[in-house]
């Protein structure tokens, strides 16, 4: 048990650096646009905290929506149901463009 622990831990960290990494940076740049934006005024500051709330709000919820295609694509590719695969793929493009308009209409027209 514990040897595969020590030769899976490795390959964890290789898959989870990166994610860790753009995760940070996301947060930074939202620490960055808050430090800048509340030097100008109060009114600023929370017109930056309305709008981030906003979306990211559509974001996680569009994103959360598109991300299920991967493990729907893993499992029939498990099953070796392969011929599958592409109409899955292909429908979760449409969805992503669609949805993607949505968010697009949401957010430019406040």
């Amino acid at each position: 048990m514990l040897a595969k622990l020590q030769r899976d831990i490795p390959k964890l960290i290789g898959l989870a650096g990166p994610l860790l990494v753009g995760q940070l940076a996301v947060i930074a740049f939202g620490v960055m646009d808050t430090a800048m934006v509340a030097r100008y005024s109060a009114d600023d500051l929370a017109a930056l905290a309305m709008a981030s709330s906003v979306f990211i709000s559509i974001y996680v919820g569009l994103t959360g929506v598109v991300s299920a295609l991967a493990p729907i694509a893993g499992q029939l590719f498990g099953a070796k149901r392969f011929d599958e695969i592409g109409e899955e793929v292909r429908q979760g493009w449409w969805l992503s463009l669609g949805l993607s308009l949505f968010g697009i209409l949401i957010l430019a027209n406040p």
